[in-house]
């Protein structure tokens, strides 16, 4: 996900951003996104409720929802978030270096905050908040976001320290499976994801990767990618089972191909695009 997260961050035009105001900024997202991931919200609500509870769903389940959305539609939110934040950093003329800086700060606070709940936890109103942040706006991986922004203009660069440093983080995170530690999993989950999305920020922009209309259509729909690619997942997992998990995956695979190309075919209807998957 930080990978990801910092692709976003390195498409997105931070000095182009800035020169709108804050109901233009509003505006730009709310049929963009905000709209998409609100019907998305409610089509999980009905397709999780119906298959985990033949019913449709409650008005209190619903607004929940929206609240802490289902499983994976926390990135819109969080990504929301992420956008005003930069784009108020900006309207306070702070540089991207500083803040680099800061988003480096919250991140390893929030994260560090995420992995130690256990010490903290009460069933105070200021707990719950805080779990709130933690799972609908994610603030821990907001420095991806940015460094995804301040790699956008960075000159190229040798890589020989980042590669190390992934491998090392890598073969690390992958010990830590085994011995788990909780301070050496905060400091090797910033070490490994920064300096390999470092490498492949900077080898993308020296394009040493080729072009592929099909990454390239991936890319321009991911948004309605993003957020509906896991009801094949909630189907199979429904009428298939967990039991047998070669023939789940199977499945699975078969089911997101097909997802993909009716998919294809539904972005052709204007409305569909729009407000389902984000198009226009």
């Amino acid at each position: 996900m930080p990978i990801f997260i910092g692709v976003s961050g390195f498409l997105f035009n931070r000095e182009k951003i800035s020169l709108i105001t804050f109901k233009e900024l509003v505006s730009k997202y709310f049929f963009r996104v905000m709209i998409p991931w609100a019907i998305a919200v409610i089509g999980y609500t009905i397709v999780s409720n119906l298959l985990e509870h033949k019913s449709l769903f409650s008005i209190s389940a619903l607004l929940k929802s929206f609240i802490f959305p289902y499983y994976h539609l926390w990135f819109i939110p969080a990504f929301l978030s992420w956008v005003f934040m930069t784009w108020g950093s900006k309207k306070l003329n702070i540089s991207i270096t500083a803040l680099l800086v800061i988003s480096g700060i919250i991140s390893v606070s929030f994260f560090v905050l995420y992995n130690y709940q256990d010490t903290y936890k009460t069933s105070s109103a200021i707990f719950k908040g805080l779990i709130y942040i933690l799972k609908t706006f994610r603030p821990y991986f907001y420095v991806f976001f940015v460094f995804g922004i301040y790699l956008r203009n960075q000159p190229e660069q040798k890589l020989t320290l980042s590669i190390i440093t992934a491998t090392v983080s890598f073969i690390a995170n992958i010990l830590l499976f085994f011995y788990p530690n909780t301070v050496a999993t905060i400091v090797f989950f910033f070490l490994f994801n920064l300096s390999f999305l470092n490498v492949l920020l900077i080898k993308a922009k020296a394009g040493a990767f080729p072009n592929s209309n099909a990454v390239q259509w991936l890319g321009t729909n991911s948004l309605g990618v993003y957020l509906w690619h896991v009801v094949p997942i909630l189907l199979v997992t429904s009428f298939v089972g967990t039991q047998n998990l070669p023939l789940f995956y199977g499945v699975t695979l078969v089911a997101e191909i097909i997802f993909i190309l009716i998919m294809a075919q539904l972005t052709k209807v204007k409305s569909i695009n729009k407000y389902l998957f984000g198009m226009s």
